[in-house]
């Protein structure tokens, strides 16, 4: 029996004792409305007294690894949420594994290296983490609320870049692969530019030698990046199969929803292609960077659990910024929250008490009592479409490090979270959309032929779409022909998705583009997710690339080019050549309104050319453009506005706000509607309302023709 069958035939034995097990275990604690879980660090769990005061300040149950007791909070019916099942060092390399490997290999750039601890193609890796979950489910006695099944899953450590795996079973599976997706070694080597003697002899390559062959001392953009590109494909593959694999074993086991916490943001390296990732959990929480939180919630399954983290406001800035974090998760119709932590919110001793941050909380819980209700309520969205691939992410991460040289090994999470292009264009689109009143949804490139062969959105965007598959360019292609509304920023289609440089960009007829040569590097005017100052307009927005052309075409300084417009068929396509991709960065900075007033205008300009409308507006003096609007339909088909301040990331400027008490506002629906303020008491029917707007609790308005 060789290893792969003997692997598959343990998972069998595996399963069938989960079934087993799960027939004698009693049902799951309910999650009801929106629920609360207290992370507790080591100790805290035995302590009655502190757990009791988590429950009188409502919290709905506590966070607990496999190795700490969870009879005291069950006795005091506390649900349970079981964190990390699997532990640390398999799914999420600790630090101690991963550092000496990276600087090992920093030093001496030697593959032998790159053989990742835990290697995820090994079968008896695979074997004893599934080994480990069984272990762990059969010791827990009472079904939990909820399973972790890990946090921070990674096939580096976060995004960290390390060119894993080289190890053996890794490299077997690999060449395994190859041989399946093409005839014969020479169909390989012409993909690649390569000159392998056989599949034996393939070796992936890495980000060095990669980029020794084409980025060194070339003006043109890289001709072939698919000999590394497919490397980063597998290893995605390789942990969303893994993922996959443990949540199946799981739920033969558990009712309890079980996926998985601290989600990094897509990345050429962690193996986070959310597309893979995303549709077979039924509990998730992302990390809100570069706008994955949005990303998440469109690529999830319809039914999956979505929660988030709250964590203790900095200092000096006041408790009471919780009430907008929590309000925040209502609006999205989040199913609940993990609060970081029960240490933070309970002071320990004699006679345990609330501390300032347990406080908020308990108070924010209590103000938004009456829409907890909402949790896992669907949310209504723009019909307005989001492209998003993972190739894309993956060519603007070579981009970006293109002048890093040797050093591109420590753009680690930190940095690459403000310096990553594909972050920053997702994060500027969805902020700018929420900040025009829409919900726009996100669809996978790879969706998009089938997707469009059934549905037609008002709109299309695509955001930094450097690579692009010819499929989901015929699809685009044959939507605007019907009629379609598409929108570029700019750099769209240069790449296919095996990352190979187009002779010219696959959409530029769609866009009416005239023919120009192979880009050149210095023609790109966004690096690492900003615009250069050769970049800027004088109305205040930036573009993204010279060598722009078309009939139809804004001028901008010198040679740049803005904003062209094509009707193709029944369609109208919009190159925009503008950088969105720094909207997230400049919408709530005063010094630098100019560029985000000039984004919002244009961009709403070309909506409005699409017939795009917001369901509803809000006007109020002095209040801030960054005024999020989202409908939520929750239990028996009723409909809640929800409105907030969406300036998380500034919270100076929700305190300034939140001082100065609410906002007289006037609320206007597209029809007529009836709403209700209070209980039993319903205004209109009308249009516009004039209502209060809380700065840090939002406003939830029920509503219904």
């Amino acid at each position: 029996m060789g290893e792969a069958a003997r692997l598959r035939h343990r998972v069998a034995a595996l399963l069938g004792l989960g079934v087993a097990l799960a027939a004698q275990e009693p049902p799951p604690a309910a999650w009801r409305g929106f629920a609360t879980f207290a992370w507790c660090p080591a100790g805290f769990e035995t302590d009655l007294a502190a757990l009791q005061v988590l429950r009188d300040l409502g919290v709905s149950g506590v966070a607990l690894g496999v190795d700490q007791d969870p009879r005291p909070a069950q006795q005091l019916g506390l649900a349970i949420w079981v964190d990390q099942l699997v532990g640390k060092g398999v799914l999420e390399l600790r630090a101690e594994q991963f550092e000496p490997l990276r600087v090992a290999y920093e030093r001496d750039r030697a593959t032998s290296a790159l053989a990742r601890p835990n290697c995820l193609s090994d079968p008896a890796v695979q074997g004893d983490l599934l080994a480990k979950a069984v272990a762990q489910l059969g010791k827990l006695g009472q079904v939990p609320a909820a399973i972790s099944l890990g946090d921070e899953i990674s096939t580096t450590r976060h995004v960290n870049p390390l060119d894993f795996s080289f190890s053996v079973p890794a490299l077997a599976e690999f060449r395994t692969g190859l041989r399946a997706r093409y005839r014969d070694i020479g169909d390989l080597n012409r993909a690649w530019s390569t000159s392998f003697a056989d599949f034996a002899a393939v070796e992936p390559f890495t980000a060095d030698r990669i980029r020794a062959r084409e980025l060194a001392d070339l003006p043109e953009l890289p001709r072939n990046l698919a000999p590394w590109a497919e490397h980063r494909r597998f290893m995605d593959d390789a942990l969303a199969r893994t993922m996959r694999a443990l949540a199946v074993l799981v739920r033969s086991k558990s009712p309890a929803p079980c996926g998985y916490t601290g989600l990094q943001p897509p990345s050429a390296y962690g193996g986070t292609d959310y597309h893979k990732l995303m549709p077979d959990m039924d509990l998730y929480e992302v990390y809100d960077i570069g706008g994955a939180r949005a990303l998440a919630m469109s690529l999830a399954a319809p039914n999956a659990r979505q929660v988030a983290t709250v964590f203790a406001p900095d200092a000096p800035r006041s408790p009471r910024l919780v009430v907008a974090h929590l309000a925040d998760c209502l609006a999205q119709g989040m199913a609940g929250a993990v609060l970081w932590h029960a240490g933070l919110l309970v002071e320990r001793g004699v006679q345990p008490q609330p501390t300032a941050y347990g406080a908020a909380i308990g108070a924010a819980l209590r103000e938004l009592l009456p829409w907890q209700s909402l949790a896992n309520a669907r949310r209504e969205l723009s019909p307005l479409w989001i492209v998003e691939n993972h190739a894309a992410v993956q060519v603007h991460w070579m981009l970006d490090s293109a002048d890093d040289g040797p050093t591109w090994v420590r753009r680690l999470s930190s940095y690459e979270e403000t310096h990553s292009t594909s972050l920053a264009a997702r994060l500027g689109w969805v902020r700018l959309c929420e900040d025009l009143g829409f919900q726009p949804r996100f669809v996978a490139a790879s969706d998009l032929p089938a997707r469009l062969a059934s549905e037609a959105p008002q709109a299309i965007v695509l955001p930094m779409q450097i690579a692009l598959g010819d499929a989901a360019v015929t699809a685009l292609g044959a939507y605007v022909e019907r009629g379609g509304h598409l929108i570029a920023d700019g750099l769209a289609a240069l790449y296919d998705d095996r990352l190979q440089r187009r002779e010219r960009p696959a959409l530029d007829v769609v866009f009416g583009l005239e023919p120009r040569g192979v880009p050149r590097r210095d023609a790109i005017l966004v690096q690492q997710g900003a615009p250069v100052a050769a970049a800027r307009l004088a109305s205040g927005a930036a573009a993204v690339e010279r060598g722009v052309r078309a009939e139809l075409a804004e001028r901008g300084a010198g040679d740049l080019r803005v904003h062209t417009e094509h009707r193709h068929g029944r369609g109208t396509a919009h190159y925009l050549n503008l950088a969105v991709c720094e909207y997230g960065a400049v919408r709530l900075d005063p010094a630098r309104v100019v560029a985000a007033r000039d984004l919002r205008r244009r961009v709403a300009a070309v909506f409005e050319t699409a017939g795009l409308r917001a369901p509803v507006e809000v006007r109020g003096s002095g209040l801030p453009t960054c005024i999020a609007r989202t409908i939520l339909r929750g239990p028996a088909g009723r409909r809640v506005l929800a409105v907030r301040v969406n300036a998380l990331e500034r919270p100076a400027l929700l305190e300034e706000m939140h001082k100065r008490g609410p906002v007289a506002v006037q609320v206007r629906f597209l029809e007529q509607v009836r709403i209700q303020v209070r209980p039993t008491e319903w205004l209109g029917p009308a249009e516009t309302f004039d209502l209060q707007l809380d700065p840090l609790a939002g406003l939830f308005v029920e509503f219904k023709r």
